[in-house]
């Protein structure tokens, strides 16, 4: 499935929330800043990550994620299997890095989203096998989200040389660095606490960073 360009990618996840509710709560907030800042001209992907829950309570959290999701009217995939996120109605998974399947096993045309973690040129060829629509590589900075160092600009552009499907960068991206990262060959970027953050103007931040990005 093709993704347009430029990709703002937003992360709610469940570790970073804290708890069950204050990561509903940041999904609903996220949502409406979509509602009210989002550039048309942008394409919005939407991941809800909650690998930090048991699979009993895994689903209900997860289905109340989906369900607040609804008004934003963008795609909202899973972070997770493709089973899982085609049973419980999401509109396509994002695979960690260790659950990239091996080879295609779907229909490459159909409207399924499928976006893979790598972290490295073999696991991005590994995605692409599996036909992934897109990769998220990263940290390209120091995230805000967990401890860890960024791999640079000059690993991102290394990795977008030699991928033949668009490379979503993430870690440490904001308004101040985003556009390095698309001026590197970067189809779009993803973020954790630069929008999770209950502190901040996430309306404004989104505003921002759509303008950041096209500009």
């Amino acid at each position: 499935m093709a993704i347009g360009r430029p990709v703002l990618y937003l992360i709610a996840d469940r570790t970073f929330a804290g708890s069950d509710q204050g990561w509903l709560q940041n999904i609903k907030r996220i949502v409406s800043s979509i509602e009210t800042s989002a550039n048309p001209e942008t394409t919005i992907l939407f991941q809800l990550r909650a690998k930090d829950v048991c699979k009993e309570e895994r689903t209900t959290l997860v289905k109340k994620g989906l369900e607040a999701t609804r008004p934003a009217g963008v795609p909202v995939l899973l972070n997770g299997s493709e089973e899982e996120a085609r049973a419980l109605g999401f509109a396509g998974v994002h695979w960690p890095e260790a659950l990239i399947p091996l080879g295609s096993q779907h229909n490459r045309n159909d409207n399924f989203l499928r976006v893979a973690a790598v972290h490295n040129a073999n696991a991005t060829k590994e995605a692409e096998e599996a036909g992934a629509d897109a990769v998220v590589f990263g940290p390209v900075f120091p995230p805000g989200s967990k401890p860890g160092l960024g791999v640079g600009l000059n690993a991102l552009k290394r990795l977008v040389d030699g991928c033949s499907i668009p490379v979503i960068a993430i870690g440490g991206i904001d308004v101040a660095n985003v556009r390095e990262c698309l001026d590197a060959g970067a189809t779009g970027a993803a973020f954790v606490s630069a929008v999770s953050n209950p502190t901040i103007d996430t309306s404004s931040k989104i505003k921002e960073l759509c303008v950041a990005m096209r500009s």
